[in-house]
């Protein structure tokens, strides 16, 4: 059944001045630029009136409209850190933080053999479908002022692609709330919206059946549009907040996940980057690329430091030993290569494979490597002596992922052959 055109047309609920809100809803901003109103309601503690603008779909679409999306996001996030009810979940964030910070040490400190032993931090439970069920229900019917201002900054992050290209047309951001979902704070709000007000501009509506259950929680967080060329390589920080990426376009970015910004555009001289790694500590990164080379790069000021020549065919994988001193890189040259940062030297070439390398990882004490290829299997490496330990077989096509636990335990691996597969490397 096709989405359903209905032609709206309403008298807008916000006024702008040279680029100062007069008025939203019931209250009178005369003088006020728009984008201050949230911090200034933070400020004085006004949490009716800062739960009445972030939760105004006419607002979200005005900010939306003038290419705010990265300070209504901000705004979100401000909110959020501020509200009171938010105070003990934020104090669980920070002892969590904490802990991943005291992680990422003891990662350096092991793979250096300064310590002995590696404390884990215990991974997530997830939620089980009559939980969801549960607290999806009881958000539907009463959610509260944290649920609803949550609501709504999850739209607002899910949707800031396609606000920040399509928000100037009207209607544009009550037909992307209405679509979202079948109920919730974010859809009811649309439908209040078309029921009562003459909405400016064409919108496409779903039909009843086909907008998606809500879900307080999405699994979409956010989406952010980057270069114009492919994405072909992702590594996340440590802490989880960054992003390094490689794309075809001869680049690497780093991002700030939660503000969905790029922080920061590292070029060289190589061709289009296929692989990249980085160190716990954030400050050293390697990429490889089809120029058979891979480059050490300085993220905090984006300098290439150094080119390593020696492989014969595209770099494909790389990965970076924790302690930062050491990079394994595996190419089209039937070859993986173990580096010595600081120098760029070559240390030793693992040789005996026969087809491309696809994937690597190391594990925590950095004294082992996994590697997956395209003859089906993985081999475990000692990168010391540059032996291949064992070789793991049970894929019946390309291996092109393998990650291992951060117990050093299992590798994890995914192939052409549409399973993940996971491996006891002892």
């Amino acid at each position: 059944m096709p989405a359903t055109t209905v032609n709206f047309y309403r008298e807008p609920s916000i006024s702008l001045t040279n680029g100062s809100l007069t008025k939203i809803g019931r209250v009178s901003y005369c003088g006020k630029q728009m984008d201050e109103l949230p911090l200034q309601l933070i400020k004085c503690r006004d949490w009716e009136g800062l739960e009445s603008i972030l939760c105004d779909l006419h607002f979200i679409e005005a900010q939306s409209s003038r290419g705010l999306i990265g300070e209504l996001i901000n705004d979100y996030n401000a909110a959020l850190d501020a509200l009171p009810e938010t105070q003990e979940e934020k104090r669980k964030q920070q002892e969590h933080q904490a802990r991943v910070n005291k992680y990422t040490e003891d990662l350096i400190a092991y793979a250096r053999g300064e310590t002995e032993h590696l404390d884990i931090i215990p991974s997530v439970r997830p939620w089980t479908d009559e939980e969801i069920r549960a607290d999806r229900e009881r958000i539907t019917s009463h959610p509260t002022r944290l649920e609803r201002i949550r609501a709504f900054a999850r739209f607002v992050n899910a949707e800031s692609h396609s606000l920040g290209k399509c928000a100037s047309h009207p209607g544009f951001c009550i037909q992307q709330a209405y679509n979202s979902a079948a109920s919730g704070p974010v859809a009811s709000a649309a439908e209040a919206i078309i029921n009562s007000e003459k909405v400016g501009g064409e919108l496409l509506l779903k039909p009843s059946s086909q907008r998606p259950a809500y879900n307080p929680h999405l699994a979409l967080l956010r989406t952010i549009e980057g270069p114009a060329d492919w994405f072909w390589c992702l590594n996340i920080t440590p802490d989880g907040r960054g992003a390094l990426s490689g794309s075809l376009d001869n680049s690497l970015r780093l991002w700030d996940l939660g503000a969905g910004e790029c922080l920061k555009t590292l070029k060289g001289r190589s061709r289009q980057v296929l692989c990249v790694s980085v160190t716990p500590d954030m400050k050293r990164a390697a990429s490889g690329s089809l120029s058979h080379t891979l480059q050490v790069w300085d993220i905090e000021s984006g300098q290439c430091l150094k080119t390593l020549t020696g492989h014969t065919g595209r770099v494909w994988c790389v990965s970076i030993t924790p302690d930062g001193r050491r990079a394994v890189s595996g190419s089209d040259d039937n070859t993986l290569r173990v580096w010595d940062i600081e120098s760029g030297q070559c240390i030793r070439t693992l040789e005996g494979l026969k087809s491309r390398v696809w994937c690597v990882s190391i594990t925590p004490n950095g004294k082992r490597a996994v590697s997956g290829s395209l003859d089906n299997s993985l081999r475990l490496w000692d990168i010391e002596s540059g032996q291949c330990l064992k070789t793991l077989e049970g894929h019946t096509d390309w291996v092109e992922g393998v990650s291992i636990t951060p117990d050093g335990r299992r590798a994890v691996s995914g192939s052409d052959d549409n399973t993940l597969r996971v491996w006891d490397i002892e």
